[in-house]
């Protein structure tokens, strides 16, 4: 079984988000869409996967981040509507999967740079940030 990533995001991702975040952690990586667009894929230099995202879904209300991450710690930009980035950003949540290898431990990575970069909240299934 993969680990599960949780990010919570105060905007959509973009594209361009995504591929700071992936030059920042490793110039080598490289995203390919797998079932029909559904899954990202963030692949290494020998095409191995270290990361699979689920497109990125709406959070509906403040009580679904505490039934996503309970016990965690949110970004406020996430769980506060007063310090949202704009008032009509929409905060997003995006699972993500990773190996328990060394390709696993770059994708988590990218997941943690993702949430730097936009200002969100990272949760490996580990526990750790």
């Amino acid at each position: 079984m993969p680990r599960e990533i949780t990010m919570l995001m105060p905007r959509m991702v973009t594209e361009d988000d995504l591929m700071d975040s992936l030059q920042a952690v490793d110039p080598a990586l490289r995203v390919r869409w797998t079932v029909d667009g559904a899954i990202i894929q963030v692949v290494d230099g020998d095409q191995q996967v270290a990361l699979s995202m689920e497109q990125q879904s709406a959070l509906g209300s403040p009580h679904e981040i505490w039934r996503l991450l309970p016990g965690h710690h949110v970004a406020r930009s996430v769980a506060d509507p007063e310090h949202r980035v704009s008032p009509d950003a929409q905060p997003v949540w995006i699972q993500a999967y990773a190996p328990w290898d060394e390709a696993g431990v770059t994708g988590v990575r990218v997941c943690q740079a993702l949430t730097d970069l936009v200002g969100g909240t990272c949760v490996p299934q580990d526990g750790r940030r």
